[in-house]
Order: structure tokens, then C-alpha cells, then sequence
């Protein structure tokens, strides 16, 4: 359970990281029961566009985050794996994503290192 403490510090510590300092949009495919509903909270009082991607295809994902131009994306290590193993994927479809959000595993170091790697103008 995410005690109100824990959700107010962690936007204050989201702003202090500078991601409010200008409209930016998300994609969010983690589940909405836990971090993901407070990144959805996050945005919709920033001032940013939200995406909500109502359960997760890596296809549906790449298809969006080109569609709408999306700055940055929160995902799952796993999901990120999902991506990169998709027939479809490439990376130019990611370029507008300035970061990646991830959590709920740890980050397998190969597929940090691809993302990174692919996604040049990116940070995680």
C-alpha cells in the first residue's frame, strides 16, 4: 500500500528531477492498481498529455508512441524486452522518447544496454 507520504514525496521528487519543466506526453503500460496509477496522477496535474495503454502489446506500444510523438515511456523491464524482440520493432519508431521509465524487476544489464545503446537521444 502507497501511503499519501510516499505519493506526495515521490511527485515533489519528480518535479525536482526537472520533468515538469515543459509539457511533455507519456505512455504508461504498467499496471494502474500501483505506481502507474500515481504516474497517471503525475501527468494529469503537470500539465502533460497522458496515454494509457489499456494492457500491454509491444506492437500497439510502437504504433502509439509514433502516432503521438511520446516523450516518455513507463514500462517494465520485461515489456522493454518484449519491444525490442518485436518483428516490428526499429529503433527510429522510438525517437521522440527522451526517457524510459521502468520498474517492477530489475533491468537486465543486455537489454539496458541495447535500449540505451539504439536510443541514443534517450535516459532512463
Amino acid at each position: 500500500v502507497l501511503s499519501q507520504r510516499a505519493i506526495t514525496l515521490n511527485f515533489y521528487r519528480s518535479a525536482m528531477a526537472g520533468i515538469f519543466l515543459e509539457p511533455q506526453s507519456l505512455i504508461n503500460a504498467m499496471p494502474m492498481f500501483h505506481i502507474g496509477s500515481t504516474l497517471a496522477n503525475l501527468w494529469c496535474t503537470g500539465g502533460g498529455t497522458l496515454y494509457i495503454l489499456g494492457s500491454f502489446d509491444a506492437g500497439a506500444f510502437l504504433d502509439a508512441v509514433e502516432r503521438h510523438a511520446i516523450n516518455i515511456a513507463a514500462l517494465a523491464p520485461s515489456m522493454i524486452g518484449m519491444i525490442l524482440a518485436h518483428p516490428a520493432y526499429r529503433p527510429e519508431r522510438l525517437r521522440s522518447i527522451r526517457h524510459f521509465l521502468y520498474g517492477s524487476s530489475p533491468m537486465p544489464a543486455a537489454t539496458l544496454g541495447r535500449i540505451q545503446d539504439e536510443t541514443l537521444s534517450s535516459s532512463f
